[in-house]
């Protein structure tokens, strides 16, 4: 009879926030968030789990935590490597937010005037047909309340349409908060009207 060998650690749990704008403090947020259980239990059936020192159970875009995340305790499903296993069994993990009592959200309309068009088809004519977007900023309280539509910048991307015909379209926009260490951010996501001529 064969008997597999595994190897068996327990990890501090911890989980990425992505999609995040290049000038947005993540530091600041990452030590904010409490993850229960603050460890799990896995085994791996090589040696791969020795490089390990902390374990990654979730991968969150910034867009996805709203302020009902921030004040509530979320839940994301634990995610572990290919290959290893769940010694402690958990499935679930919460997550709960330090000092989320001071967060809070506003809604900004961003006009026109700071919507930027990146990467354009060549041969082609891009105009925006939509004025302003009403976004949701969350962040802290005293921070977004001071925020105007002049410190957010609406970017539309067409790199990778080279199907583009003529006509409106919807495309996704991605926000920008203006400053260095920006502490707040734009939830949920949104599409802006283009018209394409030629």
């Amino acid at each position: 009879m064969t008997v597999p060998v595994v190897k068996v650690k327990t990890l501090p749990t911890e989980i990425s926030v992505y999609n995040y704008p290049q000038n947005f403090d993540i530091d600041d947020l990452m030590s904010k968030i409490d993850i229960s259980p603050e460890e799990l239990t896995v085994s791996s059936p090589d040696d791969s789990i020795d490089n390990l020192e902390t374990l990654n159970i979730a991968e969150i875009p910034l867009t996805d935590l709203g302020l009902v995340q921030i004040k509530g305790i979320s839940s994301v499903i634990i995610r572990i490597p290919d290959g290893y296993g769940n010694i402690s069994g958990s499935k679930v993990a919460a997550l709960a937010f330090d000092g989320a009592d001071d967060y809070g959200s506003v809604v900004v309309d961003v006009t026109r005037d700071n919507f930027n068009l990146i990467n354009p088809p060549a041969g082609l004519s891009i105009s925006f047909l939509t004025d302003r977007i009403p976004v949701t900023v969350v962040g802290p309280s005293d921070y977004i309340t001071q925020l105007t539509s002049a410190d957010i910048t609406a970017t539309v991307s067409l790199a990778g349409f080279t199907d583009l015909t003529v006509g409106a379209k919807s495309v996704s926009a991605a926000f920008r908060i203006s400053g260095s260490k920006v502490k707040a951010w734009i939830a949920g996501e949104y599409k802006v009207n283009i018209n394409v001529s030629k």
